[in-house]
């Protein structure tokens, strides 16, 4: 990777991830409250939508950057945040994605992700689309070497490509890579995301 080319990557994730002097500062007011009516799978979905089950919840999202060969310190302000819930009578999964918890920000950037699984390919169809950019971007996700893995079909974004991975039942992170030209892969940046839970009934 040439230094360019590495401050661009450093750039792009710390701009997701970062608010300047002010990102050492306790967050007020608070997250918002967890939606906390998710869904349910449809009994007759395919086996398949389970995969990406780990998704359903409200979660707030912390990141770190992947620099000389080992991952930076946790960056926790701004503090992203994503709902999951499934759609389409339980036959899909869509999750919101806001780049600042709208609790801290109500003006706060987002956009829609939806997925659908396709039992025919073993394969997920995905759509992104971002309320401030009106461009879907397609993408299509399989499981890779025992790990779901994400690849950009179009636009064309280099470093969309990612691998999500469960880390327990109220955790889970999401990895973007780079594909080398010898097909290795160099971490970019992680979404660390930590479930919210619903408040005691």
């Amino acid at each position: 990777m040439t230094p360019a080319n590495k401050w661009t990557y450093k750039a792009a994730a710390i701009a997701l991830f970062t608010a300047g002097p002010a990102a050492a500062q306790e967050p007020d007011p608070p997250l918002a409250l967890p939606l906390c009516d998710y869904g349910a799978p449809d009994d007759d979905a395919p086996e398949g939508l389970s995969q990406f089950d780990f998704l359903i919840g409200d979660f707030t999202i912390t990141g770190r950057v992947w620099s000389d060969g080992a991952w930076g310190p946790e960056i926790t302000s701004p503090r992203a945040r994503l709902t999951g819930r499934y759609i389409l009578g339980g036959r899909a999964i869509q999750d919101e994605w806001y780049d600042n918890d709208p609790g801290l920000n109500p003006a706060s950037t987002r956009g829609v992700t939806t997925r659908i699984f396709d039992p025919q390919t073993g394969d997920w169809k995905v759509t992104w689309i971002s309320a401030d950019k009106p461009v879907i971007t397609s993408l299509a996700v399989a499981i890779e070497d025992g790990v779901l893995t994400m690849r950009t079909i179009s636009p064309a974004k280099p470093n969309y490509d990612a691998v999500f991975e469960r880390e327990g039942p109220d955790r889970w992170t999401r990895t973007a890579f780079r594909t080398e030209e010898d097909g290795s892969r160099t971490n970019l940046w992680q979404a660390i995301a930590t479930r919210i839970p619903c408040p005691a009934d």
